[in-house]
């Protein structure tokens, strides 16, 4: 994982369910869930439900590099 953070050409933010409640008290996602923050507003990229069937987190990294996330601004990981 730190071989793949540290290649990702976006800022990645990893919070505990209250960090995000704090900063973000207005948007509701089920945990866990991996998001985008784009001018201000956050969408959900990965869901709990597909979090939750990911089998390790070689297939989680691998996910994450089919749906092109490197090109976005700053992902959150909740």
């Amino acid at each position: 994982m730190r071989e793949f953070r540290k290649d990702f050409l976006t800022e990645i933010s990893f919070l505990h369910s209250d960090e995000f409640e704090s900063s973000f008290s207005s948007q509701q996602f089920e945990y866990p869930a991996i998001l985008r923050l784009e001018n201000n507003n956050l969408t959900e990229i990965i869901t709990s439900e597909e979090i939750n069937n990911i089998k390790d987190l070689q297939a989680l990294i691998e996910r994450i590099k089919i749906l092109n996330l490197s090109t976005c601004n700053n992902l959150n990981t909740i």
